[in-house]
């Protein structure tokens, strides 16, 4: 097989075209990308031999912070990828602990700007599942509220309906064994969706109405698992208290998220029913 073309503008380019797929089986986040098989093709190889030459480039892009921007991390979290072959040539980019860290720190500092949108062409919304929608925002909005009574939050912004982070203390996402804090499988799976929501979010193709209902209703029902079996304030141990401050963090990019999609569909998201 011949080598060199990895190092030539076409492989630039085929790294852009072929678009890389969200993982939607299993626990792990990140994506799945079918490139290896597309310069199989190319080369007359297995799309396995393919992919083992892929694989150092890819790390060493992503060691550089060198990486087609449409992946939706930033530029410092892309060391942190885990990057393997499967036995089909699929090259598998997963998020580790500290890579879903450093990706949940990234989204508490986006201006909630980001997730407004222009409102597409109205679709068809059942009110059961608008109020269900508007129900999971207010409760979040509720539980951010009454963790900023109790002083467990004592600087968040409210006024532009995008609840803002603005706390001087950092949120410890990771243990000192840099394993996640937020290991519940509620948690990981809100996480999940919200890391689904927000590649789809960035996407340069438009956002139809159903596919905006999608997220919202992925997200409210993500949101509402965590709510059920992850009760805030019902510890307070020191380690206890760090992990809830990473699960209000986590209702804070949920709250965000769901501002922006009900925004974008011209529904209300009241912060109380």
């Amino acid at each position: 097989m011949q080598t060199d073309f990895l190092s030539q503008p076409s492989i630039c380019h085929l790294l852009k075209t072929v678009p890389v797929q969200l993982l939607r089986r299993g626990n792990e986040i990140g994506y799945g990308w079918a490139i290896a098989q597309k310069i199989a093709a190319l080369n007359r190889v297995s799309a396995q031999v393919a992919a083992q030459h892929l694989l150092p480039l890819i790390h060493h892009s992503l060691a550089d912070s060198e990486f087609p921007t449409w992946l939706s991390v930033p530029a410092h979290v892309l060391p942190h990828l885990q990057v393997t072959a499967g036995e089909t040539g699929l090259i598998r980019l997963v998020l580790t602990d500290i890579a879903i860290a450093g990706w949940c720190e990234w989204v508490l500092q986006i201006p909630g700007e980001f997730f407004a949108k222009p409102v597409p062409a109205k679709g068809e919304l059942s009110p059961t599942l608008e109020f269900r929608l508007q129900h999971s925002h207010a409760r979040c909005c509720s539980l951010l509220h009454l963790a900023q009574r109790e002083g467990r939050l004592l600087n968040l912004q409210t006024a532009t309906g995008y609840y803002q982070w603005v706390e001087s203390q950092p949120v410890a996402w990771l243990d000192p064994a840099q394993i996640l804090l937020l290991q519940h499988p509620s948690e990981t799976q809100l996480i999940r969706v919200l890391f689904h929501g927000i590649h789809s979010w960035q996407a340069s193709a438009p956002i139809t109405f159903q596919q905006r209902v999608k997220i919202a209703d992925s997200l409210a029902t993500a949101f509402q698992n965590f709510h059920r079996d992850r009760p805030l304030w019902v510890n307070c141990s020191a380690q206890a208290q760090k992990i809830q401050l990473a699960q209000l963090a986590l209702l804070t990019l949920t709250q965000n998220v769901l501002y922006g999609v009900l925004s974008s569909l011209a529904i209300a998201a009241p912060a109380e029913l």
